[in-house]
């Protein structure tokens, strides 16, 4: 084929394409432009130079109900650089009930032993040795001030001033939020398997 004649396709799929628009490049800018407008005024709340109105802000938004609000304030929240605004953000999320999906970094030397274990709650484990198993966090069980699961009666994470620790299998752990969005640390799966780094993402 020669250049004439691609040059000549070329023309002719974009006239196709021109005719068939039913949006013009100046109508989907103004969408963008009034959009982006929107999420700035919302960013501007977050960003109060008061910090007791800019918490305020992020727990409204993080329990507004709307996807995008909450998406907004919970990456506001999760990666900030204030220990006190990601753990109320963390508690916020919690409050949704999310579905905690845990990753069990056995490795490959590990990866057998584990397997067994996590198998046990459904879970499964990858060639990399990442074992994965998930679990829906349910109410606030304000008489023994912890989070329960969804499925079952015991305590899944308690939040306080100080700490996040999880309850996986009756064992307790204390994990950190790190900079990427996630919970990590080591969990304590029985007393016949060594501790296991675990990561939990946190996201909408």
């Amino acid at each position: 084929m020669t250049m004439k004649a691609i040059l000549a396709g070329l023309l002719i799929a974009s006239g196709t394409l021109a005719g068939a628009q039913s949006l013009s490049v100046a109508e989907i800018t103004s969408q963008i432009d009034a959009e982006m407008s929107g999420l700035d005024e919302y960013a501007a709340l977050l960003n109060d130079p008061d910090p007791r109105r800019a918490l305020k802000a992020m727990e409204i938004m993080l329990g507004s109900g709307d996807p995008e609000l909450e998406r907004l304030a919970l990456d506001f929240g999760i990666y900030s650089t204030d220990a006190r605004v990601r753990r109320t953000a963390f508690e916020t999320w919690i409050k949704t009930e999310p579905t905690l999906v845990f990753r069990f970094m056995a490795g490959k030397d590990r990866a057998e032993e584990v397997a067994r274990y996590i198998g046990n709650f459904k879970g499964t484990m990858n060639a990399e040795g990442i074992g994965t198993t998930s679990y829906v966090v349910g109410a606030f069980d304000a008489d023994r001030n912890c989070y329960i699961w969804k499925s079952y009666s015991n305590c899944a994470v308690s939040v306080s001033d100080d700490a996040i620790i999880l309850n996986f299998d009756n064992n307790w752990s204390e994990l950190t939020i790190s900079d990427d969005a996630k919970l990590v640390g080591v969990v304590q799966l029985n007393r016949n398997i060594a501790p296991v780094p675990v990561e939990i993402p946190i996201s909408r």
